[in-house]
This record gives structure tokens, C-alpha cells and sequence, in this order.
């Protein structure tokens, strides 16, 4: 069932997507033309590797004592050359660009696919708290039996508290965070008669 959702999902998000014009299609084709390489195409070794030749320039000019203008005598091979582009497409471009521009579909904000995440539950408990859920605890939880009238129950806000609340406060008071969900009761309940 879920993975019939998460398809019907991704299969409405494709749908939604706008599709181009047949004239900004055909002003797309164009720019690419204009473009294209001719004769070889590209080819990569035609093409020195910008950071090595600024370092074997360097080299040479440490080498024979020599100036050396990074400016002036370095070039990247590999930076497009942009006034030639724009020469060669110029006009094809901001064709386009104004076909884009009237198109409302075009300028319209593309719906994505969410994922749903599962969000983290709340463990922060401050001590203003802790200390109400202990009082609470203290007033309401006294034993009744013989042998221990008077007592506390140690697990004061167990049904209130998270193992996660509880380790985050011990964090915050830099009290240990190993055990169970008792120990922990217990830790936190020495610490707030100690301090309170």
C-alpha cells in the first residue's frame, strides 16, 4: 500500500511538471546548434589543467629569477570564452529568454515530491518541571505500608517521564545516563533532594 502511494506520488509530481512550448523548443534547438563543436568535438587534452600550468609557470619563473603577473601571463584554458558566445547566440538567447518570459506555466514554481519524515519527539524537560513532576510525586505517591510509611516513591513521574526526558536531564545535570528507566528515576530524585 505504501509503495502504491509513494508511486501515485512520484507519478503526480512527473504530471505536474510543466512542459516547454513547441517555440521555446525550437529557440532551445537553435542555441544548441550555434553551440555545438564543429569538426572533433571536444576534446579534453586540448585542454591544459588550469592548476598545474599556474604552478609550472611559478616554477619556471623561481627557476630563471624571472617576474611572473598571474594576469597577465596566465591563462585558463578551461574558462568559457564568453564574448564569444555570446557573438555566436546572443540574439537565439534573449529570444528565448522573452518566450520564457511570457509563459506564465513557465514561471510558475515547480511542485516537488516531500518525503515524509517522522519527527523526533520532545525530550527537553527543564528543572522547573522536573521539580513540579517531583512534588507532585512527593504529595501524591506516599506508601502506606507499615514498614515504610513515610516514604517516597522513587518513581515519581514515571508515567509522565520518557527514558529520553530523563537522560536529558541527567545530561544537563552531568549525572550518569546508564540504566534503566528506574535507575534513572532514581538519579534524578537524589539530584533535586540534593539541590533542593
Amino acid at each position: 500500500m505504501r509503495d502504491h502511494a509513494r508511486f501515485n506520488r512520484s507519478v503526480f509530481a512527473i504530471l505536474l511538471q510543466p512542459t516547454a512550448a513547441e517555440e521555446q523548443t525550437e529557440a532551445a534547438c537553435k542555441i544548441i546548434e550555434k553551440l555545438t563543436l564543429k569538426g572533433q568535438g571536444y576534446v579534453p587534452d586540448t585542454y591544459l589543467n588550469p592548476a598545474l600550468s599556474l604552478h609550472y609557470g611559478l616554477l619556471q619563473a623561481m627557476a630563471f629569477n624571472e617576474e611572473y603577473d598571474i594576469e597577465q601571463d596566465f591563462t585558463d584554458t578551461t574558462k568559457p570564452n564568453y564574448d564569444m558566445i555570446h557573438t555566436r547566440v546572443g540574439p537565439q538567447l534573449a529570444a528565448w529568454k522573452e518566450l520564457l518570459s511570457e509563459d506564465v506555466e513557465a514561471n510558475a514554481p515547480v511542485p516537488s515530491a516531500t518525503t515524509r519524515t517522522k519527527r523526533k519527539a520532545d525530550t527537553s524537560v527543564d528543572e522547573a518541571n522536573m521539580r513540579d513532576m517531583y512534588n507532585d510525586g512527593k504529595t501524591s505517591k506516599v506508601h502506606s505500608h507499615p514498614s515504610i510509611v513515610g516514604a517516597v516513591d522513587t518513581e515519581f513521574g514515571s508515567s509522565k517521564l520518557t527514558v529520553a526526558q530523563l537522560k536529558s536531564f541527567c545530561r544537563a545535570k552531568a549525572l550518569s545516563i546508564a540504566g534503566v528507566k528506574a535507575d534513572l528515576l532514581a538519579r534524578v530524585d537524589e539530584w533535586l533532594e540534593q539541590h533542593g
